[in-house]
């Protein structure tokens, strides 16, 4: 057992760090940092140079390679399929985690804006909910499609419904710099970026802050805003395929009390 705290990072490809880092450097200050990633990509060379890019940026950060778990390279998950292997990926998760004092996680926002990320959100709140401990559960936002339309999106921002319980963290110009020039680190992704840098850029040179949300059970029975979801406006997946993936996969390795409460919640 390791004695000091323990934060858990929950992330569902390798670059969502970038939308993490503000939290990540805060918890190092305060614990031990784990960081689990949680998918990959499905070419194997494409797969081992997205590691070694997150490697790079989290040890810039301050961490080390041995506090860094790629279970999606372990257990074959491949990016875009988290949700139809929530329930694997969790029980490798608990074996990892049940050593440690973990005291805080970290997970993608519910937010409706990658179908994997969203997975990752319900995974959060089962381990929580497994260790049933004071742990806290923390929702960190990546982008989502609320009062937008077609292919635009909203980045490092809470959803409406969220902001009554978010805690705001102001940007520094240094702050904002690093989170800019951190893209850097991820040239295997640059035609992602080039969606998704220009709309970082002008939040944190303008907007300047970054908010953390609690996630309550609540939250994750209804779905996360009105209207078609990011992800289903990119045609990645409908969200009744999503619930339906999602939930065989937890009934698969016995989180039944769980995948019910969903399928209730969100039919």
């Amino acid at each position: 057992m390791i004695s000091k705290n323990v934060s858990v990072f929950l992330f569902a490809h390798q670059d969502d760090e970038v939308f993490a880092q503000v939290f990540l450097r805060q918890a190092l200050q305060e614990g031990a940092v784990f960081c689990i990633f949680c998918t990959r990509a499905p070419d194997n060379e494409m797969a081992h140079r997205r590691r070694l890019e997150s490697e790079r940026g989290l040890k810039a950060l301050g961490l080390s390679e041995k506090d860094i778990f790629f279970l999606g390279d372990e257990l074959g998950i491949i990016d875009a399929h988290l949700p139809g292997s929530i329930g694997l990926l969790l029980q490798r998760m608990i074996e990892l985690l049940v050593p440690l004092n973990v005291d805080a996680v970290y997970v993608p926002a519910w937010e409706g804006g990658h179908h994997d990320h969203d997975a990752l959100a319900v995974a959060g709140f089962a381990l929580q909910n497994y260790f049933q401990t004071t742990v806290a559960l923390n929702q960190y936002s990546l982008y989502h499609g609320e009062r937008t339309s077609g292919k635009f999106f909203q980045v490092l921002t809470p959803l409406s419904s969220q902001l009554g319980k978010a805690k705001k963290f102001g940007l520094t110009i240094k702050d904002s710099l690093a989170i800019i020039f951190s893209i850097l680190y991820y040239p295997s992704q640059w035609k992602t970026w080039l969606g998704l840098a220009p709309v970082i850029l002008f939040h944190v040179l303008f907007r300047r802050a970054v908010f953390l949300v609690p996630l309550a059970r609540e939250s994750l029975l209804c779905w996360p805003h009105q209207g078609a979801l990011l992800y289903e406006r990119y045609g990645r997946i409908e969200r009744q395929e999503f619930l339906e993936v999602l939930s065989q996969s937890l009934h698969s390795a016995g989180f039944d009390a769980l995948a019910a409460q969903l399928c209730q919640g969100l039919r």
